[in-house]
């Protein structure tokens, strides 16, 4: 007997209108109340409930109904997750590789501030052209057992502060040598020391922050000596612009600055930004007891919620985007008709991402870099000594955890965040971090956006 699926996720986009996303079979279909309903109440259905034998038919095509038990859709959901999972194994490597952990800024949020004194010589230091050598001595052996990796994403605190305009030039200098490109996570404010280095083949991508409008960026991302840093980064950002730089520009987003992101979004337009192909910026809510922020910031942590943020897209017309990787996956089914993407995974960390610090420190994921609890490996001028800690990064995927096969949303949300498992009181397996709304209203503020006329 044929029953109604599980993994049914209803989205509300009129009165009585929805939008049904099937979990598993990656359908999206528009239905009436009545018909969403009948669909919910996880039951034996027929062709008599239906009352169209095309619609059932259809239906039952897609998933929406369905000749598996729940324990054999929970199943199947597994064998999806393990093999998406094996296909990581052909994916390039990424890798990050830490300049030196010293910031010309001070922001409030920083997660990395609390890991050194500022006054330290852990704190200060620069990696050594030695230790550049040894690190592509090493991942070029890493390269040996997957496809190729033709990037290395700069990373700090702050990789190109202008002290480090030597040590820069020599990474970029041998990387090209053995065919690298390079991308960086910056602060902006010394790009223009770093102009002749920028460009393609060079550093080709940026990734900088700005927190708002003039007065609320000089706020918060405040230079250790010069305070104010809003005017600089915008004009650094629209030299590189010129240059073909792509340049994603990051805001982060809590109680006192969500209000802004209309503001911000007409700031950025007003300069142009927008009207470069190689411009794109994205909004990343900091707000809430497990985002990766000192307990001492002196930021709004928790006035406002997940809502609160994502209905200011849904009630403004923003070039801004959110949740990056669900906004594009959905975007691509709507606008440009492609086949939704499934993850067994929530992030690189989990699969071909590796951190390279200059302390010899590899590293799986960003947000816990200089955690000596959370190294996964060690490298030297011999050999990488893998830990037992990469097993944990490397091996977890959705089929693993218990609580993600039974949850309609899991090929699309990945398991969560594994760090903020290990910061979540429950000591959970996996970390929903409102998943369940982000996904439904970024459902409607595409669909609303894109296909409604």
């Amino acid at each position: 007997m044929s029953r109604t699926s599980s993994y049914i996720i209803p989205v509300s986009i009129s009165n009585d209108e929805y939008l049904i996303v099937h979990g598993y079979t990656g359908a999206f279909d528009i239905v009436d109340k009545s018909l969403k309903d009948l669909l919910l109440r996880n039951s034996e259905v027929t062709e008599k409930d239906i009352k169209d034998k095309s619609i059932y038919d259809r239906l039952k095509k897609r998933g929406y109904i369905t000749d598996k038990t729940l324990d054999e859709e929970r199943e199947y959901v597994n064998r999806i997750a393990d093999l998406l999972f094996k296909e990581t194994k052909y994916y390039p490597n990424q890798y990050f590789l830490v300049v030196t952990y010293n910031c010309n800024f001070d922001c409030p949020y920083c997660y990395e501030k609390t890991l050194f004194d500022r006054n330290k010589k852990d704190f200060i230091r620069v990696i050594t052209k030695e230790q550049v050598d040894i690190f592509y001595k090493r991942i070029q052996e890493l390269d040996n057992d997957s496809i190729s990796s033709k990037y290395i994403t700069l990373f700090g605190g702050e990789p190109l502060m202008k002290e480090n305009g030597d040590i820069v030039k020599y990474i970029i200098e041998e990387g090209k040598k053995r065919g690298f490109s390079f991308a960086a996570t910056t602060n902006g404010y010394d790009l223009d020391v770093f102009h002749d280095f920028m460009g393609k083949e060079l550093i080709e991508h940026l990734q900088i922050t700005i927190d708002g409008t003039r007065e609320t960026h000089d706020k918060r991302r405040v230079h250790i000596l010069y305070n104010k840093s809003f005017d600089k980064i915008v004009q650094n950002i629209k030299n590189v612009l010129d240059k073909g730089v792509f340049v994603n520009v990051r805001v982060n987003v809590d109680g006192e600055n969500y209000k802004e992101l209309p503001i911000i979004n007409k700031v950025f337009n007003d300069y142009g930004f927008f009207l470069y192909d190689n411009f794109s910026a994205y909004s990343s809510f900091i707000s809430g007891e497990n985002n990766f922020i000192p307990e001492n910031a002196t930021i709004d942590r928790n006035s406002i919620t997940q809502r609160d943020f994502l209905e200011m897209f849904q009630f403004h017309d923003l070039d801004i985007i959110h949740d990056v990787k669900i906004y594009k996956n959905i975007k691509g089914v709507f606008v440009k008709n492609k086949r939704v993407n499934f993850y067994p995974y929530y992030c690189n960390s989990q699969t071909n991402m590796y951190i390279f610090d200059l302390f010899g420190h590899i590293y799986s994921c960003l947000e816990i870099l200089g955690d000596k609890e959370n190294i996964i490996g060690i490298y030297d001028k011999d050999k990488i000594n893998w830990l037992e800690k990469k097993d944990l990064w490397k091996k977890r995927n959705i089929s693993k955890i218990h609580k993600c096969s039974k949850c309609k949303y899991a090929l699309f949300c990945g398991g969560g965040c594994l760090t903020k498992t290990f910061t979540d009181d429950r000591k959970a397996e996996s970390y929903c971090d409102s998943f369940p709304t982000i996904f439904r209203y970024t459902v409607r503020e595409i669909y609303n956006k894109y296909c409604v006329r």
